[in-house]
Parts: C-alpha cells; structure tokens; sequence
C-alpha cells in the first residue's frame, strides 16, 4: 500500500517541447504516403511557388475584354393609351437589333411639368427589354436608355433620342421613333 498526499493529484512535470514538433521545423518528414521522406518547409515552399507560377500563368492568359463598338438601332413603337399611366402595343427594331414584338408602358407626369417619364418593356420570345425614357410633351423628343434585359438581351445596352407622334386616325394611339447605339 502506498502511502502519499490524499486529496492531491500529482502535478505533471513541465517538459520542454521535443526538437520536430514546430510546424515549420526541418527535422519533420512525410513517413508515409507519395511524399514519403521529404521536409515540410520545402513542400510549403515549393506549394506557395507553384501558387505564385499559377497565379502568374492566369494573369498573362486571361482575356482582355473590349467594349463592343456601337451599333446604330432604330426602334419604332406603336401604341395606344388603355389608362391614365399606361399604354399597350407594338414595336419593331431595325438595325443592330432586327426583332419586333409587344410593348407596354407605363407613365408619368410629374407636377405641373412638361416632362413625359415612360419606363417601355419590349417583349419577344427570346426576351425582354426595359427602357427608360423622358420627353418633353411640348416639343415631342426626348431621350431613352435601356436599363435592363432578359433572356437574349441580358448585359444589353443602348441609348439615344426619340421622337413622338400622333396617329392621325387615332387620338389614343401614337408613335415613338427611337433612334441611337446599342453596345
């Protein structure tokens, strides 16, 4: 029977850390698998230079982008009030965009302005396209821009001037010429 302090656990001793147990420690070798035998500062090495080469590699054969050169467009839109802000009817574009389609519209006049703000969505089957655009009601032109696009005409760009007339044979019907750059 051995007789000790009860009560009291034996401390361990403290022990200096073995040469081998630093991560970045020399002595430390791979002794099993494909890297069997070699030292782990030159494989953490030689991984970040290969880093470094790939990296390097990427940078130089990555394709430099360049803005597409602008195309002319012209979009003609015929349609025809159905409420106080909105309109409903047709389009075609020619030129950089040769499609047509159904439009909608929805409008605004902003206080006692002579400022028109129509936000246009032209319609195909192989997708939308938003338009912005701002016209003077006294002169009849204005500006637009495409804001966004689905489908075939998403990234799509562009912007230029427009003028509006009316249908003579129809007062709630109209016309917008459109006519700019796509890029």
């Amino acid at each position: 029977r051995h007789e000790g302090n009860r009560g009291s656990a034996a401390k361990p001793k403290a022990t200096k850390p073995k040469k081998g147990n630093s991560y970045m420690d020399n002595s430390i070798e791979n002794k099993t698998g494909p890297l069997a035998g070699t030292n782990r500062k030159k494989l953490v090495i030689s991984s970040l230079a290969l880093c470094v080469l790939c990296s390097l590699v990427l940078a130089v054969s990555a394709p430099t982008t360049q803005a597409a050169e602008p195309q002319q467009v012209s979009i003609v839109i015929h349609d025809f009030v159905v409420a106080d802000d909105a309109a409903v009817g047709t389009f075609e574009s020619t030129g950089a965009l040769e499609t047509s389609g159904l439009e909608s519209q929805v409008y605004r006049v902003p206080g006692k302005s002579l400022q028109l703000h129509c936000v246009q969505t032209l319609t195909t089957a192989e997708g939308t396209i938003v338009i912005h655009s701002q016209c003077n009601m006294e002169t009849n032109v204005g500006v637009w821009r495409i804001v966004s696009g689905s489908g075939a005409y998403a990234g799509l760009r562009g912007n230029g001037s427009l003028v509006m007339t009316l249908d003579p044979n129809d007062p709630t019907g109209g016309f917008e010429i459109l006519d700019g750059r796509l890029y």
